[in-house]
């Protein structure tokens, strides 16, 4: 009887088949996770997105109400029709806490334009 030099007893092809399997379960899990994880990266993407767009939200509520108190406190009555007539809050200056800057002039101009948006100093009203 020849033997041949190529011969893989049955035991040790059973034993490396078996290697071979669980290689490929783990590859398949790997690969099931790696899927997972491109998900949550996704999910964490846009959540840092909505994060941003509500902080931007956030910030130009605050200097719209800050405006808004500014005005008030200038005599103002319809700060809302004020600041459309200007352009929106956007078209006002504000500084790096948010807080409106030169709005002065703005509301020198409106006043002597349309006097009925403001209250009247000398008249008690």
């Amino acid at each position: 009887m020849e033997t041949k030099k190529d011969f893989i007893p049955k035991h040790r092809f059973d034993e490396v088949n078996e290697q071979l399997k669980a290689a490929n379960k783990t590859i398949t899990a790997l690969q099931e996770d790696h899927r997972e994880n491109d998900k949550l990266l996704q999910q964490a993407n846009l959540y840092k997105e909505t994060i941003l767009n509500l902080e931007k939200a956030l910030v130009n509520t605050r200097k719209e109400y800050a405006l808004k108190e500014m005005l008030r406190g200038m005599g103002a009555v319809d700060v809302d029709y004020i600041i459309y007539r200007h352009g929106g809050v956007e078209a006002f200056s504000f500084d790096k806490e948010g807080r409106p800057m030169n709005v002065e002039p703005v509301i020198r101009q409106l006043r002597e334009s349309f006097p009925y948006l403001f209250l009247c100093r000398y008249c008690g009203g």
